[in-house]
């Protein structure tokens, strides 16, 4: 079974901004994200980490936020989506402004709302419905 993807143009400005902090791996930028909120990652609901230098995920670290129904990745460089087949509450996965190439194992995402954000997609979707 396909999943559903729903692409959203997200002109807001708040992902922009730059933290003094920045992660390298996908554990690092959880550690911060748990200082930051003095929350367990673990028992978040929403658990943003935008702007942390990310180029790879890791799929074990991911598979532990089963209580995550937001996760925002915006603002990384993140060229490959993996599974996310242990965050079985995620409803809204945010990936915009990242290098993506590829999204592994997408019928592991069923009804989930995906933001994608894109200079090249938004050009091309510009373009496209201008035509119309």
């Amino acid at each position: 079974m396909l999943s559903l993807f729903t692409f959203i143009i997200d002109h807001s400005t708040s992902n922009n901004q730059q933290h003094n902090t920045m992660a390298a791996t996908t554990s690092q930028a959880i550690k911060l994200f748990e200082q930051k909120n003095e929350i367990s990652a673990a028992e978040a609901k929403e658990i943003n980490l935008c702007n942390q230098n990310l180029v790879k995920l890791d799929t074990k670290v991911l598979s532990t936020l089963s209580s995550c129904e937001k996760l925002s990745l915006s603002t990384n460089s993140i060229e490959r989506m993996v599974s996310l087949s242990g965050m079985t509450e995620l409803k809204i996965l945010s990936l915009g402004r990242n290098n993506l190439k590829k999204i592994e194992k997408a019928s592991t995402l069923p009804n989930v709302l995906v933001w994608l954000l894109n200079e090249l997609f938004v050009h091309w979707f510009c373009t496209f419905t201008s035509k119309y």
